[in-house]
């Protein structure tokens, strides 16, 4: 039962406001190449499926969560923003603002059907080597949800060319470049995704010893004491 305190002006105050009441996490929704590059650009310079995954996902996140889409105000003939090149720009520097409290960030691309690498795939996803575990662990985890969901995806190595993932990486924050195939009918898909991205979001708010345990793969004593730790009370918050 939760304890209700008075003060001495008669308000109420909730010890428990935090845990029951938790403030909205942020998520950053980002799509470098919304914009089409004109007619005389022939190479895949637009993600056309990107803008319209963006949104769905935003309105489906809005409501639970404090969301931010930043779509691309230039073409991207014109400067790429998924590029260190566009460090100084106004659009890199509002994205690096709200990174400053950020939870999550999600960089959403798409691919053509005749992609030469990622053909067949319904999404793709990527991780590299130098990142630490944990942002390694999330793009496995990520991918294994959607596999679970029935859909092929594929993880690919990043490189310079993930330069927004990069800066979530870097702030260890969970960060995931997404790219849609777009031969996909996006609301089905794009439900499944919030699912998955979801679950880092509760995993955020778990308690810290518990995250580390239940995260190593190899649980031994000193889990099963925490285990009975927790059974036993000992990591409630005080009363």
């Amino acid at each position: 039962e939760e304890r209700l305190l008075s003060d001495i002006d008669g308000r109420f105050n909730d010890l428990s406001e935090t845990r029951n009441n938790p403030s909205e996490h942020r998520i950053i929704l980002t799509v470098p190449h919304a914009l089409p590059a004109g007619d005389d650009v022939e190479d895949h310079w637009c993600d056309w499926s990107a803008a319209p995954a963006a949104r769905q996902l935003f309105e489906m996140l809005k409501g639970k969560h404090d969301t931010h889409l930043q779509m691309a105000d230039k073409k991207r003939s014109e400067i790429d923003y998924n590029r260190a090149i566009s460090a100084e720009t106004r659009w890199q520097l509002e994205l690096d603002s709200l990174l400053e409290k950020a939870d999550m960030l999600v960089d959403i691309h798409s691919f053509p059907v005749d992609d030469p690498m990622w053909a067949g795939y319904d999404f793709v996803l990527f991780s590299c080597d130098r990142w630490a575990m944990k942002a390694q662990n999330d793009q496995v985890e990520l991918l294994e949800h959607l596999r679970a969901k029935g859909y092929k995806v594929m993880m690919d190595i990043a490189d310079h060319r993930n330069y927004i993932q990069e800066k979530g990486v870097a702030l260890g924050i969970p960060s995931f470049l997404i790219e849609f195939g777009e031969h996909l009918k996006l609301k089905k898909p794009c439900e499944d995704l919030v699912k998955g991205l979801e679950k880092f979001l509760v995993k955020s708010e778990q308690h810290p010893v518990e995250m580390l345990l239940r995260d190593n793969p190899i649980r031994g004593t000193s889990a099963k004491h925490f285990d009975q730790s927790m059974r036993d009370g000992h990591f409630e918050p005080r009363r």
